[in-house]
């Protein structure tokens, strides 16, 4: 959805719309950066998947991890439940993985590897 280099740094387009048909289903959303959330009126989605932070890639003792965006430091590494801003109230889950990755220095330091293995699961009532 946001690969930055096709139409330079953070040009995020933006998602087609579903159709009815297609509402009721559960929607996941791929994105390399999670920044990509904040270039969106509404969440269109139940679950959004994410990395490009690397987990801070250096983490520093008593300091943590340092960036510039104030965005990064809220939304680093982790699952968080954010509100999807469509009129409905619902939630959706981001989950922002610190992947294998470096960027800059090949090294890590207090932000360990990771890699997801995700299990979905068809809610009761759900086709």
């Amino acid at each position: 959805m946001d690969f930055p280099r096709t139409g330079g740094k953070r040009a995020y387009r933006p998602l087609p719309p579903l159709s009815s048909a297609e509402a009721p289903l559960c929607r996941i959303i791929l994105v390399h950066d999670p920044l990509w959330l904040t270039r969106q009126s509404e969440v269109p989605a139940d679950l959004v998947l994410a990395g490009h932070t690397h987990g801070g890639q250096v983490v520093l003792p008593f300091v943590g991890h340092r960036h510039v965006d104030p965005f990064y430091r809220q939304y680093n590494a982790g699952h968080y439940v954010i509100p999807r801003n469509d009129g409905t109230g619902k939630k959706a889950g981001l989950l922002i993985s610190r992947g294998f990755g470096t960027a800059h220095l090949p090294l890590r330091w207090g932000s360990r590897a990771e890699m997801h293995v995700l299990t979905l699961r068809r809610g009761a009532g759900q086709r």
